[in-house]
């Protein structure tokens, strides 16, 4: 959505698959050279510089404490850990033995984390129910934004994290969808220690019971409640400031989450190298606006598409910009009826980790799991069809009429529409993998260093 390109486009441009080229312009970075007033409220700590997401903004609130409780800032553990990097350093320097060394790494992650689970359990409370919420911050926001505008046009980047895990929404949240004490007991080891079941559950077969998970599907149902909520105020924020009426309203979200059922392949969270199910990659996209007419489009389309689509709605000329695409605005695609037939989306996976991972989970993990892990994923769907690769060592195929929750594998079948996404996917990989077209979308900073440079060139 900030780039408007995918992920192995980023890769080939950057040394780093997260953190974001220089080379690459955003979408901030075009809106502000337009003249807009960028803003950003963030409740999501991968957005910020070091990433570089947030290029191009002219004010950033940071709200990251909202969202989770952060063990991190905890004096006690903060204190523990010192003494324990304190040692850890001695032993490395003092010690040569191999044998002894890897002794001591097992030791030293064992203590680091029996202080967390210490912390966790004396705490809970604090990391389960959260005091702060992002309703009652609207204040806060109101008078920020009050104090931010200006004649310009605005554009106002809006990042909550209410269904995010651990999942703790507020307490109407909880009423609304009556959960009880019990309902929270029945998750209170799950969600304390939830980095470790996610691990266990989609690497080392381990499975939640159907308590646990009606539990924590009601659970996220509230946080999705608690969205709703979040939105209710931000409207009203905008309705105060006269802010409305001339806008466009775009509401969506990076990812699903799998919830354990059976219908999510038991897996757990979104961060899954094994999955690119629809319980993940299909998402809410709403855009509104008053001049808009109300409609429900059943067309798929794909979210990297609203970087050209907000774009197009400000009004900017295809010939004017080079970073517009006007084919690949939504509005457009829409309005002339020209949504893709196949939408294309990848999972890359990083190496050194995933080889990590395996030999961690060595004695459970599955073998056949293994190459799904290991191997980047690459999907094309229609609105009938999905065919998965795993650089073409694995193949899928799925009847998404007959099977919506892509359980049975029909890769053997070699059907018509398996050949046509084959050939498709083919063809894809290699116009992004395309060195020229990324060589286009220099930023113009770039640019005028190049032109500098080459004038100041003495042969």
């Amino acid at each position: 959505m900030f780039t408007g390109l995918y992920p192995t486009q980023i890769k080939l441009t950057g040394k780093y698959l997260d953190r974001l080229s220089e080379k690459i312009p955003v979408l901030t970075e075009i809106l502000k050279d337009k003249g807009y007033y960028t803003i950003c409220y963030t409740e999501n700590p991968w957005v910020n510089r070091y990433f570089r997401v947030t290029r191009g903004f002219h004010k950033t609130l940071y709200n990251y404490g909202l969202s989770f409780f952060n063990l991190n800032n905890n004096k006690t553990l903060n204190s523990m850990n010192l003494l324990m990097n304190f040692f850890n350093r001695y032993i490395f320097k003092k010690i040569k033995s191999e044998q002894f060394l890897d002794l001591w790494k097992r030791f030293y992650r064992g203590i680091i984390n029996i202080n967390k689970r210490i912390l966790r359990t004396i705490f809970w409370k604090k990391f389960l129910c959260e005091y702060k919420n992002t309703i009652k911050i609207f204040e806060k926001f109101d008078n920020f934004l009050q104090n931010n505008l200006n004649e310009k046009p605005l554009y106002l980047f809006f990042n909550i994290m209410a269904t995010h895990s651990p999942y703790t929404p507020v307490k109407e949240a909880l009423n609304y969808l009556n959960i009880t004490s019990k309902d929270i007991k029945v998750l209170k080891h799950f969600l304390l220690n939830s980095e470790i079941y996610f691990n266990r559950i989609n690497y080392g077969s381990k499975f939640l019971n159907k308590k646990q998970i009606q539990a924590l599907e009601k659970l996220y149902d509230s946080c999705v409640y608690y969205c709703d909520l979040i939105i209710e105020e931000l409207i009203l924020s905008l309705k105060k400031f006269r802010l409305l009426e001339n806008s466009y309203i775009i509401i969506t979200s990076d990812h699903g989450e799998h919830l354990c059922s059976h219908l999510d392949h038991n897996l757990y969270g979104h961060g899954v190298f094994q999955s690119v199910l629809d319980s993940l990659i299909k998402v809410p996209l709403i855009i509104y606006n008053p001049k808009l007419n109300h409609q429900i489009i059943d067309d798929q389309v794909e979210l990297k598409d609203l970087f050209y689509t907000i774009l197009h709605l400000i009004g900017l000329p295809n010939e004017e910009d080079k970073s517009l695409n006007l084919q690949k605005s939504i509005i457009h695609q829409i309005n002339h009826i020209s949504t893709p037939k196949y939408i294309f989306g990848e999972n890359l996976k990083p190496k050194k980790e995933i080889l990590s991972l395996i030999k961690t989970f060595k004695r459970y993990i599955q073998p056949l799991l293994i190459p799904k892990l290991f191997y980047d994923c690459y999907f094309v769907r229609s609105k009938s069809f999905k065919y998965v690769s795993y650089e073409d060592k694995i193949e899928e195929f799925y009847d998404l009429i007959k099977d919506p929750y892509e359980e049975v594998n029909i890769i053997s079948e070699n059907h018509e529409e398996y050949k046509n996404m084959k050939i498709f996917l083919e063809e894809h990989l290699k116009s992004i993998k395309n060195p020229k077209y990324l060589a286009q979308i220099l930023t113009k900073k770039e640019e005028s260093i190049i032109k500098k440079a080459l004038k100041n060139i003495k042969v």
